[in-house]
């Protein structure tokens, strides 16, 4: 019997390590042959301007996808900064970088690899959910005053102010404020426990 289950579970991760294999090679092109390339280009864009002191905010516009091209990986670089991105209806992603007090030279950075794609679009969206505002109060809402204050040095202006809790919340390391605010095994569809 235990002969048996060696030959299962042989199988079954050579049956998992084929699939992964002809993901990469039909999704996303990968070369079977030694001498064989594929195409893949890196992108990269440095935003450089002049800062008077005060808040900035800087936008630029990121193609999701581009015909057959889709982009692979992306990194977004700015020291002090928050980034928020943001898809916009025909024009791709506005990925906008902002600090609340910035003087002199300015410079922030976008990479992103791009590669043709071999499988079609397909658009899925999650529904949003409906959620009570929460009431807080003593350590949580501490807590969240933290949090609001920690966004608030990365943002220029309410918009950005709310895409960068969002994302602190989205990110949140165990121990920390945000951590304690989104309560045991948060979900998607419950961001504050009450």
């Amino acid at each position: 019997m235990k002969r048996a289950h060696l030959y299962v579970l042989a199988a079954a991760l050579t049956a998992i390590a084929l699939a992964i294999f002809l993901y990469k090679y039909v999704v996303f092109g990968f070369p079977l042959a030694p001498e064989e390339r594929t195409e893949i280009w890196r992108v990269e864009v440095r935003l450089q301007f002049e800062a008077e002191k005060g808040p900035v905010k800087a936008a630029m516009f990121i193609p999701s996808r581009t015909g057959r091209l889709i982009i692979v990986d992306q990194s977004f670089v700015s020291p002090g900064y928050g980034i928020t991105t943001e898809p916009q209806p025909g024009q791709g992603i506005k990925a906008a970088y902002s600090i609340r007090d910035a003087t002199g030279l300015q410079a922030v950075y976008y990479r992103a690899v791009i590669q043709p794609s071999r499988v079609a679009e397909q658009e899925a969206r999650d529904s949003t959910p409906k959620l009570a505002p929460p009431e807080l109060q003593g350590p949580r809402l501490a807590a969240a005053q933290a949090v609001i204050e920690s966004a608030r040095r990365q943002s220029s202006d309410a918009s950005t102010l709310a895409a960068i809790i969002v994302k602190l919340l989205k990110t949140a390391r165990p121990e920390s404020e945000e951590s304690f605010l989104l309560g045991p095994q948060p979900t998607n569809r419950r961001l504050v426990v009450v």
